[in-house]
């Protein structure tokens, strides 16, 4: 079994979802709700954890950066998180 080496993990690229899986997940949230398609579509893009993403505000996207606030060893850490143009416009549009 092949895996994705990280600075104290293994993941098994297995357990990696493709493309197209990637996609099915997404057009099974859009069928679900404009909300959860947005919340899936920023995750997936951008690395960030269910809690992270439902906690954003539209005061967090500033050109093309998102603030986000991420909890680690119950320590909550600030950070800045670049945005794709065509998530930055998914978010955009969504905020309206």
């Amino acid at each position: 079994m092949s895996g994705i080496s990280g600075a104290e993990w293994n993941l098994a690229t297995e357990l990696v979802p493709n493309r197209e899986e990637m996609g099915r997940v997404l057009e099974t949230a859009k069928n679900w709700s404009a909300r959860d398609y947005v919340i899936f579509a920023l995750c997936s893009h951008t690395g960030l954890r269910i809690s992270e993403a439902i906690h954003v505000k539209t005061t967090d996207l500033v050109n093309g950066k998102m603030r986000v606030v991420r909890r680690k060893k119950r320590v909550l850490q600030p950070s800045s998180v670049e945005i794709s143009g065509p998530i930055w416009n998914l978010l955009n549009e969504w905020a309206q």
